[in-house]
């Protein structure tokens, strides 16, 4: 099914749920999980607010971080965009079946990564753990 390019789809969902004999995991996965931007290259979701993805530091306690890509941010409010949505891109890849993403959990400044969110609003498995910038050697 191909759409004109005057009214192309935001999102795409490439695959229907995979029928594998024994793996109700991947047969009930949710539809919402499996969406690609509008180019089909990237991983895309639904816009999150930026509360919904911070961590506490209980919660991220709890986190066993193994096997996660953890982003460690020395930016302040006043430092420039570094463009973190170029490091998320090829994490994000459509070549990656969702199961292998690997969570990102971005460390640092939560008054910096408000200003980087909305070029990263729309990935999976993003998270962030606000830490002030002179205490993120502790963590």
């Amino acid at each position: 099914m191909r759409n004109s390019p005057n009214n192309s789809p935001k999102m795409m969902s490439r695959h229907d749920p995979l029928l594998i004999p024994g793996n109700e995991q991947i047969e009930n996965m949710d539809m919402n999980v499996k969406q690609y931007d509008s180019t089909g290259m990237f991983h895309w979701c639904p816009s999150k607010e930026i509360e919904k993805v911070i961590l506490t530091r209980s919660e991220a306690s709890m986190t066993v971080l193994s096997g996660h890509v953890v982003v460690c941010i020395f930016g302040d409010v006043t430092s420039a965009l570094v463009g973190l949505r170029n490091l998320v891109m090829p994490l994000r890849a459509s070549n990656f079946h969702y199961h292998e993403l690997k969570p990102i959990v971005f460390v640092g400044s939560l008054e910096y990564l408000r200003r980087e969110w909305e070029t990263l609003h729309n990935f999976p498995k993003v998270s962030i753990l606000p830490v002030s910038t002179t205490v993120i050697c502790t963590v």
